[in-house]
């Protein structure tokens, strides 16, 4: 996994907003994804941002931990149209906040 990255969005974004942003990072998976079908870390940041929300919310254990954890399923489109699938879930640090999206997922979408 890469290092964590602050993704902030301009005021204008969404009106009444200081500051939205998140911390996010990839799991080599996802960037594997993302290379096998040239997508670049834009695309799929905007694809995210561009989302109407959740599309589901899946259990699953977590393959080096064996703890149970949520993933949230985001398909949403780019502004140039392309249906990008994500794959990933909110970490929680040990005061209780969440702190980072982590990206397990990210490849074009096969649904329409």
């Amino acid at each position: 996994m890469c290092c964590s990255r602050w993704l902030r969005l301009p005021d204008s974004a969404l009106p009444g907003a200081i500051e939205i942003g998140f911390y996010y990072r990839f799991t080599s998976k996802a960037e594997t994804e993302m290379f096998v079908d040239a997508l670049t870390e834009p695309d799929v940041l905007e694809a995210i941002l561009n989302a109407n929300g959740i599309k589901k919310t899946i259990r699953s254990s977590n393959s080096q931990s064996g703890k149970r954890e949520k993933l949230h399923i985001i398909e949403s489109f780019t502004y140039d149209g392309l249906l990008i699938y994500t794959k990933g879930k909110i970490h929680i640090d040990e005061t209780g906040k969440e702190t980072l999206y982590i990206l397990i997922s990210s490849k074009r979408s096969t649904s329409i």
